[in-house]
């Protein structure tokens, strides 16, 4: 029960976490255009989001899945740039796993990291990229306890990703 109820009160913060995330430092952020996916499959459904991005909600976990994107012409960050972005709503972070690879045709960071936020004990999966002058940083996140359970979801949907 005491999971069951962390649940809905960190759901409220993982929502104005993903929402308040921005890439490097542009103060008018462009969304990517012409992007190809999968969307994530039940018990994953549209959530709402303010970056004008795409997210989805788990209705098992409330875990999310969702990818920021930036094309400002004066915004270049790094991958550390992008990954500490993604990371920095975190208390006591600590990183799981760092590595960068070949994605979408790029060089990628894919970072796990654990950390506190509000007091509970979340993980996130981050595979940051950019790629014809667009940023981008697909996420996935929930209470550490309930991240495995869908990691896969995430998985697929990283593999079905196209940047233009």
């Amino acid at each position: 029960m005491k999971t069951i109820r962390a649940l809905f009160l960190l759901l409220p913060y993982l929502l104005f976490l993903n929402s308040c995330i921005t890439i490097g430092v542009s103060k008018d952020p462009q969304p990517a255009r012409n992007l190809a996916f999968k969307a994530p499959s039940s018990p994953f459904s549209d959530l709402k989001t303010k970056t004008g991005d795409k997210a989805w909600i788990s209705s098992r976990t409330n875990n999310i899945i969702s990818y920021i994107s930036d094309c400002s012409p004066s915004n270049d960050p790094s991958l550390d740039q992008l990954e500490q972005d993604a990371l920095a709503g975190l208390d006591k972070l600590e990183i799981k796993y760092r590595e960068d690879l070949p994605y979408n045709q790029r060089t990628a960071r894919s970072t796990i990291g654990e950390g506190f936020l509000d007091g509970v004990k979340v993980k996130l999966n981050v595979v940051a990229f950019k790629k014809n002058s667009c940023s981008y940083n697909l996420i996935y996140g929930g209470v550490a306890e309930r991240f495995d359970s869908e990691n896969q979801e995430f998985k697929q949907f990283t593999e079905s990703f196209r940047a233009p």
